[in-house]
């Protein structure tokens, strides 16, 4: 759902509730008894604000809840994602982006390998211009 609070702010939300009963034959060749396929978060919430803050400055942020994987062993989390644009001209944005900025690092998936797979926080520039 999109919510134009204002001329210059823009809400998104969003929620999706997912839940799967899957099944595999009983002469199914599927070593992992479809668990990568059964394996989604079942709860999903997430909120997006954008900003035009003044006629050249935009500030986005997105706050996301994603919830278990129980077959994977991967708890919720919460993460929260920003940028910072600024348009110097028509043609030139220069941007600050943060990922992940509420904690070091986080498991989302665990691939069929031992290892877990591990999100990290980032803070990166950008800058946007045509060629």
């Amino acid at each position: 759902m999109a919510y134009k609070l204002t001329d210059w702010w823009l809400l998104n939300c969003g929620y999706t509730f997912l839940r799967k009963n899957l099944s595999i034959k009983s002469d199914s060749q599927d070593l992992n008894k479809a668990t990568a396929e059964s394996d989604d978060p079942e709860n999903r919430f997430q909120v997006q604000s954008s900003m035009d803050l003044f006629q050249n400055l935009q500030f986005d942020f997105l706050i996301r809840f994603v919830d278990e994987l129980q077959n994977r062993y991967v708890p919720s989390y919460v993460s929260m994602d920003v940028r910072l644009g600024w348009k110097l001209t028509e043609q030139l944005e220069l941007n600050i982006v943060g990922q992940n900025l509420l904690d070091n690092r986080h498991p989302e998936f665990v691939p069929s390998s031992p290892s877990p797979r591990q999100i990290e926080r980032s803070v990166y520039g950008k800058i946007s211009f045509p060629l």
